[in-house]
């Protein structure tokens, strides 16, 4: 199975506790800003969320932040 790269989705996993969270990215080429909740169950596999176990990072292309709930940014990392 040949694998193509996708320049527009992150490279690595994100891990994220059980809970509910808005992923905020947008789409190449449109100029829109999406923004989708998720859940994240203890039933899904690592990084990834909903029924069919979709990898975060793969939630909607060009990521910027991720929030809880609550509208606390978890990604990326504040430091």
């Amino acid at each position: 199975m040949l694998l193509v790269s996708r320049a527009n989705y992150l490279e690595e996993p994100i891990n994220l506790q059980p809970g509910r969270y808005r992923v905020f990215g947008f789409p190449p080429m449109t100029g829109l800003a999406l923004n989708k909740w998720i859940e994240v169950s203890s039933d899904n596999a690592r990084g990834c969320y909903g029924a069919a176990n979709i990898p975060v990072h793969q939630a909607m292309p060009n990521i910027t932040r991720i929030e809880d709930e609550h509208g606390s940014t978890v990604w990326p990392r504040q430091t």
